[in-house]
């Protein structure tokens, strides 16, 4: 009996918590990447190289500023 009790406050606690964390995350209509990537990227630095490569590169040019134009262009 305490066991499901137990278990009943776990799933409580958990609705509390995240159904209001889902409806701010619909809100944003932004997605937030998982950790199912950052979990993959060991295994494909060992296993597939020419995939953890590319990924490299992904990232940089995500991060890469892209270029204003100069004042005197317009």
């Amino acid at each position: 009996m305490q066991l499901a009790i137990t278990f009943g406050a776990i799933f409580a606690l958990s609705l509390a918590v995240g159904v209001p964390a889902m409806r701010r995350q619909k809100k944003q209509k932004h997605r937030r990447g998982g950790s199912l990537g950052s979990a993959m990227f060991p295994m494909n630095e060992i296993f597939h190289p020419a995939a953890h490569t590319s990924i490299q590169i992904v990232d940089e040019q995500k991060e890469a500023r892209k270029p204003m134009p100069s004042p005197e262009d317009k």
